[in-house]
């Protein structure tokens, strides 16, 4: 596991983090991030890092889904 997932994120990264990693098609995830991060070249590189780190089909190394909202939840 990378350094970059075993640092721990702030509650709003570990929620972006987990709809992007919900989204099955690489497109609708690379548009989603690069909406939330569109004034953050910074942020938008160290999520792309992560979801690359992640992997297809892995979770979250916390269990967020449990944190997130109702709303927020798929």
């Amino acid at each position: 596991m990378s350094k970059l997932l075993q640092a721990p994120l702030k509650k709003a990264e570990s929620v972006i983090l987990d709809v992007a990693l919900s989204l099955d098609q690489e497109d609708l995830r690379e548009a989603f991030v690069s909406r939330v991060y569109r004034a953050d070249p910074a942020g938008l590189d160290k999520m792309r890092r992560l979801i690359a780190d992640a992997g297809p089909g892995k979770a979250l190394p916390s269990d967020t889904r449990a944190k997130t909202p109702r709303t927020l939840q798929g």
